[in-house]
């Protein structure tokens, strides 16, 4: 093997050749790390029956949840996550559209293009399936639109959102 401005030993070749190895197996651990790591979803739905089943579903696969009935209360949770140095951070917050006091899409605006909380990804839930919401949900900026009623599937995927 050459290396410029002369050769390099099978030894040094073998030294980084296993150094490769090592940083990739790292990378490997840390990736799986990520995924089996209890992300902390905040759940938002003015329906406290739809609230309790997402719940339980999100947390039968893993995750860490916490509930607001309202874009207004799923507001005063973000800055108490963010303000308390014992909150869990969250990482994802899944929300449904049509919802009192705070809608999900002024939810959704306040996270995304706000300053506090630009980095999470917000996630639209709702039983309206037709392409304006779902467009309009991603104008206002969310991350992805899943249709009620939520699948096992979807569920088990979120964490992909707080990967990117």
């Amino acid at each position: 093997m050459l290396e410029t401005g002369g050769v390099i030993s099978l030894e040094r070749a073998q030294e980084v050749q296993t150094s490769a190895q090592l940083q990739a197996e790292q990378q490997a651990c840390e990736t799986q790390e990520f995924i089996e790591r209890n992300h902390h979803i905040l759940l938002v739905d003015d329906d406290p029956i739809t609230l309790r089943a997402v719940e339980q579903l999100l947390k039968k696969h893993g995750y860490k949840v916490s509930t607001a009935l309202n874009g207004r209360e799923a507001l005063k949770l973000l800055e108490a996550t963010k303000t308390s140095p014992n909150a869990a951070p969250i990482d994802l917050v899944l929300t449904d559209v049509l919802m009192p006091e705070v809608s999900g899409f002024e939810l959704i605006h306040e996270v995304v293009h706000g300053t506090a909380f630009s980095d999470l990804p917000v996630v639209v839930m709702s039983s309206q399936d037709s392409q304006e919401s779902v467009l309009q949900a991603f104008e206002a900026g969310a991350a992805d639109y899943l249709i009620k009623p939520i699948r096992r599937n979807e569920v088990a995927t979120l964490w992909q959102y707080v990967w990117r």
